[in-house]
């Protein structure tokens, strides 16, 4: 009985005693005239040529004291800046220098200790007038205790406003470390419970090299190790502890830290299953998507000059019959070895490219414009080329039939790369996200499969008797084919028209969805914006080549049932223009795994970060989708 009391007497003076501990704490904080802290907020001189000013935010600490990065970890707050109350602001950015880190038995953050420069860059809005009003800058410094910081700095300047330059060289000196975008990931994929990102193989690291990856709700990755195999560099987290837990959302970020370089990069644990696939997988599924290319209607007008070319070789020697079909093949089996050469050179270089990227360039579209617009005018018999003697002597030797054939393959691959259709998704990401090897694999396959139907004609040429004898008909037929090559070239005019920045000649006003033209530069949050008022949000990325998604808009998307649900759930309709060249949303669909389009995702409060649908739509699957939205 007498150990029971004084076991609660201990316990009670503890209590009591903690207390008057923290509020003599508190008192020494509130009484005390120095801060741990002392902020300052300074300007540079405005640069005219970037239109910005560059200020500062200075931050002296006292010892064992440290201010966070703007990702703190487990515990503490980033610091922020609120400029609501500041006028000709139009655009403020706050940098976050290369941070060190910091660990208290499991408890892991980022953040600065001593002294720090914040960089802060300010867009105005006109520079002939004053920048003014009052910044707060709100932050949390820690030691034993953490303790709020609420700065406020009254600011008045404008760009005639003189500052001291050596205010500029030390911001400077911290904005040299601020990482930046990068391209220096090869690919990242699971195995055997680790995350692996293979890295470039010019790219080096070191122990001493600070590495921060972290998913979309700022949890951290595991400690970093680094491994070396055929002068590949590789960065392995071991995920035995936490599971596939932080594996929770399509974007990740990697930041690396060093006395030579400072770099980051957003990207994505590619479609977790595509790297369990073994070789005979790949062959499959690449033989596939080329074997479906044969009958989207992007490659129909080539397929009608095959079938006219097959129908008039019938009554020929199977010799020939076999060797026009040989340099068929030919051209297809080229393109695809082309593509994957300039595939090959792209990322060599350090660049990602999507499946259709040759419609955005107006040289690409030029030509092939030309050349078909030259195949339809031809099979009308409207002209016919004529060469030099020279080079017509050399061009009879190699035979002008089989020249046709061979550019005719050729240009069926062409035309069927803006074509997206089941398994075309999945072997493109396989190829581009892959290595060099598996890019020549993917292709070289796809090429197989699109040549297939000649392939068996080439073994087979008795087949070819099942197709009606020629005769007029075949002549009406030529014509009505020849239409749809010129039709072919007006489509790719048009689309040439609006890579020289002239206006949209299909207009979505068309259109039975009220589509929001979402300007990803501009907003880039505004899916997120969209959410935190509790909207169901659908994404659609399309363009003026892509000719699967005008199949998933006429026959799906405006199908007046689809229209009345997205009218009723209020859903709102965002769309991505990509028949132009654009940076933003080539990061946006490459960090979700796609190398091309269509792309449609649906967001809603249970999926934040999206539900992605096929390629191929159907009103089944869309409904589907939108049901798993609402529960």
């Amino acid at each position: 009985m007498i150990r029971v009391l004084l076991s609660v007497f201990f316990i009670i003076f503890s209590l009591n005693a903690n207390c008057e501990n923290r509020k003599n704490l508190d008192l020494s904080l509130n009484n005390s005239s120095i801060d741990p802290y002392k902020i300052e907020f300074k300007v540079s001189n405005y640069n005219s040529e970037k239109k910005i000013f560059l200020a500062g935010i200075f931050v002296e600490l006292e010892k064992d004291w440290k201010i966070y990065w703007e990702n703190p970890g487990m515990a503490g707050l980033p610091p922020k800046l609120n400029w609501n109350n500041v006028s000709n602001i139009n655009k403020v950015s706050l940098l976050f220098p290369a941070p060190m880190k910091f660990e208290f038995f499991d408890i892991k953050t980022f953040g600065y200790k001593n002294k720090v420069i914040f960089p802060v860059e300010i867009e105005v809005t006109d520079e002939k007038k004053p920048i003014k009003g009052t910044l707060k800058f709100d932050a949390q410094v820690c030691n034993k205790i953490c303790i709020p910081v609420e700065k406020e700095f009254y600011v008045n300047f404008s760009s005639k406003t003189k500052f001291d330059n050596i205010k500029e060289d030390k911001i400077k000196s911290f904005l040299s470390t601020v990482p930046s975008k990068s391209n220096f990931i090869n690919k990242a994929f699971l195995k055997e419970k680790r995350l692996i990102i293979e890295l470039k193989n010019k790219f080096s690291l070191t122990d001493e090299t600070l590495m921060i990856i972290e998913n979309k709700d700022f949890q951290f990755f595991p400690k970093a190790e680094l491994n070396y195999s055929k002068n590949k560099f590789f960065i392995t987290f071991n995920l035995d502890k936490l599971g596939n837990k932080i594996l929770n959302s399509n974007n990740y970020k990697l930041s690396i830290f060093s006395k030579k370089f400072n770099i980051y990069q957003n990207f994505e644990v590619l479609n977790k299953e595509i790297y369990n696939f073994n070789l005979t997988n790949i062959i499959i599924i690449s033989f596939l998507a080329g074997l479906v290319l044969n009958f989207m209607p992007c490659v129909l007008p080539v397929l009608s000059l095959k079938l006219t070319s097959l129908v008039s070789l019938a009554h020929n020697k199977k010799s020939y019959i076999r060797k026009s079909i040989f340099f068929q093949i030919s051209g297809i089996f080229c393109s695809f070895f082309l593509l994957s050469l300039l595939t090959i050179s792209f990322k060599f270089a350090g660049y990602q490219i999507g499946w259709g990227f040759q419609f955005q360039n107006q040289y690409f579209l030029i030509f092939l414009t030309i050349l078909v617009f030259s195949f339809g005018l031809s099979m009308l018999g409207v002209f016919e080329i004529r060469l030099p003697g020279s080079i017509l002597f050399y061009i009879n030797k190699f035979s002008t039939n089989n020249l046709r054939d061979f550019s005719s393959g050729f240009l069926m691959t062409l035309l069927a790369t803006p074509c997206t259709a089941p398994f075309v998704g999945t072997a493109v990401s396989l190829a581009l996200s892959g290595d060099y090897f598996n890019i020549l694999l993917v292709f070289q396959i796809m090429s197989l499969g699109l040549s297939a139907p000649l392939i068996l004609f080439y073994f087979f040429p008795q087949f070819i008797g099942i197709f009606p004898k020629s005769g007029k008909w075949l002549n009406t037929f030529k014509k009505f084919m020849a239409t749809l090559f010129l039709l072919t070239g007006i489509w790719l005019f048009s689309i040439l028209l609006q890579n020289f920045n002239f206006e949209s000649l299909n207009s979505n006003s068309t259109s039975k969805v009220n589509w929001i033209n979402w300007d990803i530069k501009k907003q880039p949050n505004l899916i997120k914006e969209l959410l935190s008022k509790n909207k169901i949000i659908f994404l659609d990325i399309t363009a003026e080549w892509c000719i699967t998604c005008k199949y998933n808009k006429l026959f799906v998307l405006d199908n007046e049932r689809i229209v009345k649900i997205f009218n009723d759930m209020e859903i709102i309709p965002l769309q991505l223009d990509w028949t132009k060249k654009n940076y933003q949303i080539e990061d946006f669909l490459f960090s979700k795994g796609r190398y091309g389009i269509p792309f449609n995702e649906f967001y809603s409060n249970k999926y934040k970060n999206g539900h992605i649908l096929p390629e191929l739509l159907n009103q089944k699957v869309l409904i589907n989708a939108i049901n798993k939205m609402k529960y």
